[in-house]
């Protein structure tokens, strides 16, 4: 699946997008993220005008969730959505982005569910300087391969790779796409099985971009996507 815009020509050029940096989270009772206390604290990381990038992915999910599950302080109106497949019984995923604003001080992220609980859920985010529009992303599934995100025929010149995958403790043996840097990665472990994310860059004036893949291990289902921003 594929969202793109046509970016006009003769516009000014803008400085290169810069990293700023990264957060991760796994929530201490590895289903839910349910205080203050467990937020992603974007806020603490990038300043206002910057770029915030989140993916959270789980491994499994109970029916009782539904989709009545509400990420605090980031959804709607507060975080673009650019995919929301937390439906998905098996392997979920959430894409968002954000330009921050001065009124994000001090305010936590986190996730409330109503009706259950996401198993192995955990999240990242990275956070990127003189980045003015989202100009398209790409996704796709696999089973029992590395996390693969797929080409993207944008103008961008950044470009983010996400990975997830379940079965896969994040915490060891990961590595990003060849020539891709920035890398934040984190897992969730729910009665023995892992769910884990990741996410790494690359500046770069492109029109397309095929970012290759993620080396997970131990891989059951995988997801990648490449986000492309100016």
């Amino acid at each position: 699946m594929l969202w793109s815009k046509v970016i006009g020509a003769g516009a000014k050029k803008a400085p290169l997008p810069e990293f700023v940096g990264s957060t991760s989270l796994q929530p201490n009772n590895e289903d839910n993220f349910n205080s203050g206390a467990e937020g992603l604290d974007i806020r603490n990381v990038g300043q206002p005008g910057d770029l915030a990038v989140v993916m959270f992915s789980f491994s499994d999910r109970p029916s009782t969730v539904g989709n009545n599950w509400k990420f605090r302080n980031i959804r709607g109106d507060e975080f673009i959505t650019v995919l929301d497949d937390t439906s998905r019984d098996t392997l979920g995923v959430y894409i968002g982005y954000r330009f921050i604003t001065s009124s994000d001080n001090n305010r936590p992220y986190y996730i409330s569910l109503s009706d259950g609980e996401f198993y192995g859920l955990n999240a990242v985010a990275s956070v990127f300087s003189n980045v003015s529009s989202f100009d398209g992303a790409a996704y796709q599934y696999s089973n029992n391969n590395n996390p693969n995100p797929p080409l993207l025929s944008t103008n961008s010149s950044l470009w983010v790779a996400m990975g997830a995958s379940n079965k896969f403790n994040a915490g060891s043996g990961l590595t990003a796409p060849t020539g891709y840097s920035n890398l934040v990665h984190e897992y969730g472990l729910f009665g023995g099985d892992y769910a884990s994310g990741a996410i790494a860059s690359k500046i770069e004036n492109l029109s397309s971009e095929n970012p290759g893949t993620f080396t997970f291990s131990n891989n059951d289902k995988s997801f990648g996507a490449t986000l492309g921003f100016s």
